[in-house]
Protein backbone atom coordinates (compact mmCIF):
# COMPACT_ATOMS: atom_id res chain seq x y z
CA UNK A 1 0.00 0.00 0.00
CA UNK A 2 1.35 3.66 -1.21
CA UNK A 3 1.90 5.89 1.36
CA UNK A 4 -0.77 8.11 -0.59
CA UNK A 5 -3.55 5.44 0.25
CA UNK A 6 -2.82 4.80 3.96
CA UNK A 7 -3.30 8.69 4.36
CA UNK A 8 -6.66 8.38 2.30
CA UNK A 9 -7.86 5.51 4.79
CA UNK A 10 -6.27 7.57 7.77
CA UNK A 11 -8.12 10.65 6.71
CA UNK A 12 -11.51 8.31 6.19
CA UNK A 13 -11.65 6.48 9.88
CA UNK A 14 -10.98 9.80 11.00
CA UNK A 15 -13.71 11.88 9.43
CA UNK A 16 -16.11 8.44 10.11
CA UNK A 17 -15.21 8.53 14.41
CA UNK A 18 -16.20 12.31 14.34
CA UNK A 19 -19.10 11.86 12.73
CA UNK A 20 -19.68 9.13 15.49
CA UNK A 21 -18.80 11.54 18.19
CA UNK A 22 -21.05 14.32 16.71
CA UNK A 23 -24.28 12.02 16.75
CA UNK A 24 -23.20 10.90 19.78
CA UNK A 25 -23.56 14.51 21.50
CA UNK A 26 -26.64 15.10 19.67
CA UNK A 27 -28.00 11.77 21.17
CA UNK A 28 -26.99 13.01 24.87
CA UNK A 29 -28.34 16.25 24.37
CA UNK A 30 -31.92 15.65 22.78
CA UNK A 31 -33.06 15.03 26.41
CA UNK A 32 -31.93 17.74 28.11
CA UNK A 33 -33.30 19.83 24.95
CA UNK A 34 -36.77 17.82 25.16
CA UNK A 35 -36.88 18.53 29.08
CA UNK A 36 -36.24 22.33 28.40
CA UNK A 37 -39.21 22.55 25.45
CA UNK A 38 -41.39 20.56 27.63
CA UNK A 39 -40.78 22.81 30.90
CA UNK A 40 -41.52 25.90 29.49
CA UNK A 41 -37.77 27.23 30.94
CA UNK A 42 -37.20 30.79 29.73
CA UNK A 43 -33.59 32.37 28.48
CA UNK A 44 -31.91 34.74 30.95
CA UNK A 45 -32.64 37.29 28.38
CA UNK A 46 -36.41 36.47 28.30
CA UNK A 47 -36.53 36.76 31.88
CA UNK A 48 -34.77 39.62 32.37
CA UNK A 49 -36.86 41.42 29.42
CA UNK A 50 -39.89 40.12 31.20
CA UNK A 51 -39.15 41.23 34.83
CA UNK A 52 -37.56 44.34 34.20
CA UNK A 53 -39.85 46.43 31.99
CA UNK A 54 -38.44 49.88 30.67
CA UNK A 55 -39.50 52.84 32.65
CA UNK A 56 -41.15 54.26 29.58
CA UNK A 57 -43.74 51.15 29.79
CA UNK A 58 -44.22 51.26 33.27
CA UNK A 59 -46.10 54.92 33.13
CA UNK A 60 -48.91 55.60 35.37
CA UNK A 61 -51.24 55.34 32.78
CA UNK A 62 -49.99 51.97 32.05
CA UNK A 63 -50.43 50.79 35.35
CA UNK A 64 -54.23 51.55 35.50
CA UNK A 65 -55.12 50.60 32.42
CA UNK A 66 -57.02 47.16 33.42
CA UNK A 67 -58.15 48.64 36.86
CA UNK A 68 -61.88 48.53 37.68
CA UNK A 69 -63.13 51.89 36.34
CA UNK A 70 -64.51 53.93 39.37
CA UNK A 71 -60.46 53.05 40.82
CA UNK A 72 -59.42 54.57 37.41
CA UNK A 73 -61.37 57.41 37.79
CA UNK A 74 -59.94 58.52 41.29
CA UNK A 75 -56.26 58.00 40.24
CA UNK A 76 -57.25 59.98 36.87
CA UNK A 77 -58.42 62.42 39.18
CA UNK A 78 -55.56 62.76 41.06
CA UNK A 79 -52.61 62.63 38.31
CA UNK A 80 -54.82 65.23 36.71
CA UNK A 81 -54.65 67.80 39.47
CA UNK A 82 -51.34 66.69 40.98
CA UNK A 83 -49.14 65.32 38.29
CA UNK A 84 -47.21 62.15 37.93
CA UNK A 85 -47.30 60.12 40.95
CA UNK A 86 -44.04 59.43 43.03
CA UNK A 87 -44.64 55.60 43.61
CA UNK A 88 -46.63 52.72 42.00
CA UNK A 89 -47.31 49.21 41.70
CA UNK A 90 -50.07 46.93 39.86
CA UNK A 91 -52.37 47.98 43.05
CA UNK A 92 -51.52 51.44 44.01
CA UNK A 93 -50.11 54.69 42.78
CA UNK A 94 -48.33 56.98 45.42
CA UNK A 95 -47.93 60.73 45.69
CA UNK A 96 -46.36 62.45 49.09
CA UNK A 97 -46.91 65.73 50.21
CA UNK A 98 -49.19 66.54 47.15
CA UNK A 99 -50.98 69.71 47.83
CA UNK A 100 -51.78 69.82 51.73
CA UNK A 101 -51.58 66.10 52.10
CA UNK A 102 -48.67 64.09 53.70
CA UNK A 103 -49.48 60.97 51.35
CA UNK A 104 -52.21 60.05 48.73
CA UNK A 105 -52.95 56.27 47.51
CA UNK A 106 -55.09 55.35 44.98
CA UNK A 107 -55.83 51.86 45.50
CA UNK A 108 -56.84 49.22 42.69
CA UNK A 109 -59.20 47.76 45.21
CA UNK A 110 -61.51 49.58 47.42
CA UNK A 111 -62.06 47.69 50.80
CA UNK A 112 -64.34 45.11 51.03
CA UNK A 113 -67.78 45.84 51.60
CA UNK A 114 -69.76 46.07 54.78
CA UNK A 115 -71.87 48.18 56.95
CA UNK A 116 -69.05 50.33 57.39
CA UNK A 117 -67.19 50.26 54.07
CA UNK A 118 -68.48 51.07 50.36
CA UNK A 119 -67.11 49.23 47.25
CA UNK A 120 -65.79 52.56 46.52
CA UNK A 121 -63.19 53.71 48.71
CA UNK A 122 -60.21 53.86 46.43
CA UNK A 123 -58.63 56.85 47.55
CA UNK A 124 -56.34 56.99 50.90
CA UNK A 125 -55.52 60.38 52.08
CA UNK A 126 -52.81 61.09 55.28
CA UNK A 127 -52.13 64.28 57.46
CA UNK A 128 -49.63 64.98 59.94
CA UNK A 129 -51.84 64.85 63.22
CA UNK A 130 -51.19 63.70 66.33
CA UNK A 131 -54.93 62.05 68.20
CA UNK A 132 -55.16 62.58 71.27
CA UNK A 133 -55.27 58.35 72.97
CA UNK A 134 -58.88 59.50 74.62
CA UNK A 135 -60.30 60.80 71.32
CA UNK A 136 -58.98 57.61 68.93
CA UNK A 137 -62.13 55.20 69.87
CA UNK A 138 -64.34 58.45 69.49
CA UNK A 139 -63.20 59.04 65.41
CA UNK A 140 -64.11 55.88 65.01
CA UNK A 141 -67.35 55.92 66.11
CA UNK A 142 -67.59 58.83 63.92
CA UNK A 143 -66.36 56.82 60.54
CA UNK A 144 -64.57 54.03 60.74
CA UNK A 145 -62.32 54.43 57.77
CA UNK A 146 -60.58 56.94 59.50
CA UNK A 147 -57.48 55.68 60.65
CA UNK A 148 -54.72 56.94 63.34
CA UNK A 149 -51.24 56.20 63.37
CA UNK A 150 -49.80 56.89 66.82
CA UNK A 151 -46.04 56.18 66.01
CA UNK A 152 -46.04 58.66 62.82
CA UNK A 153 -48.52 61.09 63.96
CA UNK A 154 -50.72 60.51 61.22
CA UNK A 155 -54.13 60.82 60.23
CA UNK A 156 -56.08 59.16 57.33
CA UNK A 157 -58.95 58.56 55.57
CA UNK A 158 -60.14 56.26 52.50
CA UNK A 159 -63.18 57.31 51.01
CA UNK A 160 -64.58 57.66 47.79
CA UNK A 161 -63.12 61.16 46.98
CA UNK A 162 -60.74 63.96 47.67
CA UNK A 163 -63.41 66.34 48.77
CA UNK A 164 -65.19 63.39 50.63
CA UNK A 165 -61.48 63.17 52.83
CA UNK A 166 -61.32 66.61 53.78
CA UNK A 167 -64.89 66.63 55.02
CA UNK A 168 -64.30 63.85 57.21
CA UNK A 169 -61.15 64.98 58.44
CA UNK A 170 -62.41 68.55 59.24
CA UNK A 171 -64.88 66.74 61.49
CA UNK A 172 -62.60 64.80 62.94
CA UNK A 173 -60.17 67.82 64.26
CA UNK A 174 -63.52 69.37 65.51
CA UNK A 175 -64.32 66.13 67.46
CA UNK A 176 -60.54 66.62 69.08
CA UNK A 177 -60.88 69.57 69.80
CA UNK A 178 -64.49 69.08 71.31
CA UNK A 179 -66.39 71.85 69.30
CA UNK A 180 -68.60 68.65 67.76
CA UNK A 181 -70.00 65.64 69.67
CA UNK A 182 -69.43 62.02 67.29
CA UNK A 183 -73.52 62.38 67.28
CA UNK A 184 -73.63 66.48 65.71
CA UNK A 185 -70.15 64.93 63.46
CA UNK A 186 -72.14 62.01 61.55
CA UNK A 187 -75.17 64.08 61.44
CA UNK A 188 -73.60 67.44 59.24
CA UNK A 189 -71.16 65.01 57.41
CA UNK A 190 -74.66 62.90 56.03
CA UNK A 191 -76.28 66.50 55.41
CA UNK A 192 -73.39 67.56 53.80
CA UNK A 193 -72.79 65.00 51.64
CA UNK A 194 -76.77 64.40 50.34
CA UNK A 195 -76.26 68.68 49.54
CA UNK A 196 -73.03 67.67 47.99
CA UNK A 197 -75.18 65.20 45.61
CA UNK A 198 -77.90 68.04 45.00
CA UNK A 199 -74.74 70.11 43.72
CA UNK A 200 -74.30 72.49 46.70
CA UNK A 201 -70.83 72.92 48.25
CA UNK A 202 -69.08 73.28 51.53
CA UNK A 203 -66.25 74.81 52.55
CA UNK A 204 -65.69 71.39 54.36
CA UNK A 205 -65.33 69.34 51.18
CA UNK A 206 -62.91 71.96 49.53
CA UNK A 207 -59.81 72.41 52.29
CA UNK A 208 -58.87 71.91 55.64
CA UNK A 209 -60.64 74.54 58.06
CA UNK A 210 -57.60 73.67 60.83
CA UNK A 211 -54.26 74.64 61.29
CA UNK A 212 -51.82 72.32 58.86
CA UNK A 213 -48.40 71.05 60.43
CA UNK A 214 -47.29 68.24 57.67
CA UNK A 215 -43.90 67.19 57.84
CA UNK A 216 -42.40 67.29 54.79
CA UNK A 217 -39.22 65.65 55.88
CA UNK A 218 -41.18 62.30 55.84
CA UNK A 219 -39.80 60.06 53.18
CA UNK A 220 -41.25 57.17 51.19
CA UNK A 221 -42.43 54.28 52.26
CA UNK A 222 -44.20 52.78 49.52
CA UNK A 223 -42.68 49.79 47.49
CA UNK A 224 -42.49 49.71 43.97
CA UNK A 225 -40.92 52.94 42.25
CA UNK A 226 -42.82 54.28 38.36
Amino acid sequence: MSNIEAGRKTAIHAAFWAAGLGLLALVVAAPRLNLSAQSGMRSAADIERKTHPSASARTAETIIRDWPERARGAARAMIEKYGKPNRGSADALVWYNNGPWQKTVVYRRAWPQSAATREDDFLEQTIAYQVPNDKINALKRFDPRLSVNKIRAELSCRSESESANFLALNLADEIVVNKRSVESARDFCLKTRRLARSGKTSPYLEGFLFEMFNDRSSGPEYPGPL
